[in-house]
């Protein structure tokens, strides 16, 4: 799948399944606005480039195929701030 301005979150929610809940502010946020395309999150949250958002996604992409993983920072913890908490560990060379 090719990310453009013009893909959803909710095509974005199944690209990543190791990260979701994670990405953009976590929690349900891309099940609340899964209509949402990349080019109109950029007109709500005008600090957000689209363009930086894309190439990012595709380097995740890139980055996927040669193997990573999201680590739980507080896996028993009730506050939600701190349960969306992640790393994701890349392989030296990605």
């Amino acid at each position: 799948m090719k990310i453009t301005e013009q893909t959803t979150l909710e095509e974005l929610s199944g690209l990543f399944p190791e990260a979701e809940g994670k990405l953009i502010s976590g929690g349900d946020f891309f099940t609340a606005k899964k209509e949402l395309t990349l080019a109109k999150l950029q007109k709500e949250q005008p600090t957000w480039n689209v363009n930086d958002i894309i190439y990012g996604l595709e380097r995740l992409k890139e980055i996927r195929e040669k193997g990573y993983y999201v680590i739980d920072v507080y896996p028993d913890s009730d506050e939600s701030r701190k349960a969306n908490v992640g790393l994701m560990k890349m392989t030296a060379g990605a």
